[in-house]
């Protein structure tokens, strides 16, 4: 068979293109895979227009859901249960598209009277990472442990003083999230936030953990120092961040854990 006749690509000026060599396929299939991508001709014999300028593998799937359907609800609730908290981290950078996507569900989160005041700083950087992690260490041990105080902070407080702490755990990505100060909803539009953004990111088969470490040290002078140099502004406190990334040997953890908490009182007729 003529290696051209079969071809549905229309890009003849593309030089993997089976007109322009006798290769058939394997030109063009070898720079996606590289890539990352699907090929054009798959979307065309799938059926229906296509429907972004993106060849990405989630657009090729989002593109067979569109033409014969999916489960949404099922799919939801998948990603749902099955969100896992990743704390051990490959060094590896997500693509940008992908961090994008994480961020953009978490400013379509719900917000109180829609005020949508939530901020996004998001740190890919890893020496002003490595710095923010060496200035939180620092004033963490300058703290001491009080009665009551809640257990995650004295962690964080008993860690610090022992020296090295990395409170983000070494990942790529740290998203942080800030509100405007004496906002009533300030941190729970910020919750929904990262909700929505730690959801995405088990979708698109990303680890994520939710940080309060920078929450916990929101009235400290040097750290809010640190922040303004990056955007936080004085009128904003830190109400929470998200690390992000792959995990560290590749594989997500996602058996759910069982429910032994949160329970739930049903008032029927």
């Amino acid at each position: 068979m003529n290696n051209v006749e079969f071809c549905t690509c229309t890009a003849t000026d593309c030089p993997n293109h089976p007109s322009n060599h006798d290769l058939g396929c394997t030109p063009c299939i070898e720079k996606n895979l590289n890539n990352k991508e699907i090929p054009g001709c798959f979307f065309r014999r799938a059926g229906g227009e296509k429907p972004t300028r993106d060849w990405y593998f989630e657009d090729f799937a989002a593109h067979i859901n569109s033409l014969h359907g999916s489960n949404v609800n099922t799919d939801a609730l998948n990603a749902v249960l099955t969100r896992r908290s990743t704390r051990r981290f490959s060094d590896k950078m997500p693509d940008r598209k992908l961090i994008e996507k994480v961020i953009e569900a978490g400013r379509f989160a719900p917000s109180g009277g829609n005020n949508q005041t939530t901020h996004f700083i998001v740190f890919t950087d890893k020496e002003i990472l490595t710095e923010m992690a060496e200035l939180v260490c620092a004033e963490f041990s300058k703290m001491e442990i009080t009665e009551g105080m809640y257990s995650s902070l004295k962690n964080s407080i008993n860690a610090s003083k022992k020296g090295g702490y990395v409170f983000h755990y070494a990942a790529p990505v740290f998203i942080v999230t800030a509100n405007k100060k004496g906002y009533g909803n300030a941190i729970a539009d910020s919750a929904c936030a990262l909700e929505n953004m730690m959801i995405t990111a088990n979708a698109l088969d990303l680890g994520s953990c939710w940080i309060n470490q920078l929450h916990w040290l929101d009235d400290n002078t040097v750290i809010r120092r640190f922040m303004y140099r990056y955007g936080l502004k004085e009128d904003e406190t830190i109400t929470g961040g998200l690390i992000l990334g792959y995990p560290e040997n590749g594989i997500l953890e996602r058996k759910p854990l069982e429910r032994k908490g949160n329970p739930v009182t049903w008032v029927e007729k």
